[in-house]
C-alpha cells in the first residue's frame, strides 16, 4: 500500500495522521470534507481511505461506499473515539487514534491485499 486518502474534520490530527503515515513510507492526501474527499477518490486511485472519528456516520459511509464502488480492493479504515455504527463497508475499524495502532492495522491490511496473512476476527 503506497496512497492513502486520510479524511478528518479536526485539522490537527489530521495534519499528525499524515506525518505519521508519510514517515512510515506512505504517500497522502488529505480531505476535511466528504464532498473534497469524493473528489480526490475521483482524481486519483488509492490503495486505503483512512476516515476519522469526527467525520460523521452519513458521511462516513458516504465516503467508503464511493471508494469501494470506485476502487475495488481499496481498504477502508475507520477510527473512532466512542461506539461506531455503520461500519459494514470497513475492513477495520480501530477504537483508538494511536498511530502506532494504525500503521499495524494498515500493514495487516496491505499482508491481507498480497495474500499474505490469513483474515482474523475479533
Amino acid at each position: 500500500m503506497k496512497r492513502i486518502l486520510s479524511v478528518g474534520k479536526i485539522r490537527s490530527l489530521l495534519r499528525e495522521r499524515s506525518r505519521v503515515l508519510e514517515s512510515a513510507g506512505y504517500r497522502v492526501s488529505t480531505a476535511t470534507s466528504a464532498e473534497q474527499a469524493l473528489l480526490l477518490l475521483a482524481a486519483e486511485p488509492y490503495e486505503a481511505v483512512v476516515i476519522g472519528h469526527a467525520v460523521r456516520a452519513a458521511s462516513r459511509h458516504r465516503i467508503a461506499a464511493e471508494a469501494k464502488s470506485r476502487t475495488p480492493g481499496i481498504r477502508v479504515v475507520m477510527l473512532h473515539a466512542g461506539s461506531i455504527s455503520e461500519t459494514e463497508l470497513a475492513d477495520a475499524v480501530i477504537a483508538s487514534d494511536s498511530h502506532s495502532h494504525l500503521l499495524e492495522t494498515l500493514r495487516t491490511l496491505e499482508d491481507l491485499r498480497a495474500g499474505r496473512a490469513a483474515r482474523k476476527s475479533g
